[in-house]
């Protein structure tokens, strides 16, 4: 531009440099949905549930893309019939312009129909409901992603209401008569956990408590007998105390948020165990808690800090976050909820686990984008 302010662009000389910023953008975005996609396979892997990582990242991609998904495995395999036939015509139309490679390219190709090509299926694929766990994840972070994060909307209780409901839409819960959209995004009106979660391991026996803090804040609480192991499971709030206990925290997050910003990157990491604890113990719906707590997690995670923390990649992951999960319980059921939310420390475990998800994650990522200072 002109000093005046006027007129058009000065255009570019010749031969200068310039950052490729458009090729950035494109290649963080790839690296991002592998991120993502390895978070979302890591939280469903924590409870033997999902696909594996290469058909997680997939689904993923697509998900993001606003793509078709192929809700089940017959779907996918059309929607790869069509783009192979798509690539071999593209690829038909290349080969006739190469007249000087002509017999080389008649000879391998002819008569190839693909017959000898073996491709192992991982039977999981077959399975319509760990498809639709993963997609209506990748679904549940999308919407959490635009809104809490992109949109930067303020945690709140119709957010994690609406992100359930998207995260549930067509799960099926054993022994339940209601249909999804009847128990999705609505905080539990019973005090029974549903099997299959990571709560209703053991017969439970009731065991009232009352809890004074900042006069009204009283729930009584059910505690469940020692297991074979001599380990205490879980611990939850019950159901009737579960909305006033979810405002309190929403309160408290905002809270801690002010106390956390100022310690960077580790504040966060302390912020998001914190969040991540708060749902697994109150455990407000009647299903998919402990995969919503990780969500959110992230998505604090994400805004702040800008990467995602994979917790559950391997066998070893997953028992150490369960055994941390339990006594991070008992901390909170113990008396914690008596103490300023600055000064709780149920959660530190947690939030060691996290920093160390999140050192490896920025390492992956700078080992990616390597090339981001590149000129040409």
């Amino acid at each position: 531009m002109s000093d005046s302010g006027e007129g058009s662009a000065t255009p570019t000389p010749s031969g200068t440099p310039v950052p490729r910023y458009e090729k950035k953008a494109k290649d963080f975005d790839t690296i991002a949905t592998k991120e993502f996609g390895r978070m979302i396979y890591a939280s469903n892997n924590l409870e033997d549930t999902g696909l594996s990582l290469e058909d997680t990242i997939r689904l993923c991609e697509l998900v993001f893309k606003d793509e078709k998904v192929p809700e089940t495995y017959k779907e996918e395999k059309l929607l790869d019939a069509e783009r192979q036939k798509m690539e071999e015509d593209s690829r038909w139309r290349v080969m006739k312009w190469i007249n000087s490679a002509q017999e080389y390219f008649s000879g391998t190709v002819e008569g190839d129909k693909g017959g000898e090509h073996i491709v192992e299926v991982d039977e999981r694929r077959k399975d319509k409901q760990a498809r639709r766990e993963v997609i209506q994840h990748a679904r549940a972070w999308k919407y959490f992603l635009q809104r809490f994060c992109i949109g930067e909307e303020e945690l709140s209780i119709s957010l994690i209401q609406n992100t359930h409901t998207v995260l549930c839409a067509g799960y099926e819960i054993e022994d339940c008569k209601e249909e999804w959209w009847e128990w999705s995004g609505v905080f539990r009106k019973f005090d029974t956990i549903g099997a299959g979660t990571l709560q209703q391991t053991h017969q439970s026996s009731r065991h009232q408590r009352s809890r004074g803090r900042e006069d009204s804040r009283t729930p009584t609480q059910r505690t469940y007998k020692r297991t074979k192991q001599g380990r205490r499971p879980l611990l939850y709030i019950r159901a009737s105390a579960v909305d006033k206990y979810m405002e309190y925290a929403m309160c408290d997050f905002r809270r801690l948020r002010g106390v956390e910003s100022e310690y960077g990157i580790k504040g966060y990491c302390d912020l998001a165990a914190w969040l991540e604890g708060v749902i697994m113990n109150v455990w407000p719906f009647r299903a998919e808690n402990s995969k919503l707590a990780r969500l959110l997690m992230n998505g604090v995670l994400w805004r702040y800090c800008g990467v995602v923390a994979a917790i559950g990649e391997g066998e070893n992951e997953r028992d150490e976050y369960l055994e941390i999960v339990r006594r991070a319980s008992e901390i909170f059921h113990g008396g914690e909820f008596l103490v300023p939310v600055e000064e709780q420390k149920g959660h530190e475990e947690m939030t060691l686990v996290v920093r160390r998800k999140v050192a490896e994650a920025r390492e992956r990522i700078e080992e990616s984008m390597k090339w981001k200072w590149h000129w040409g």
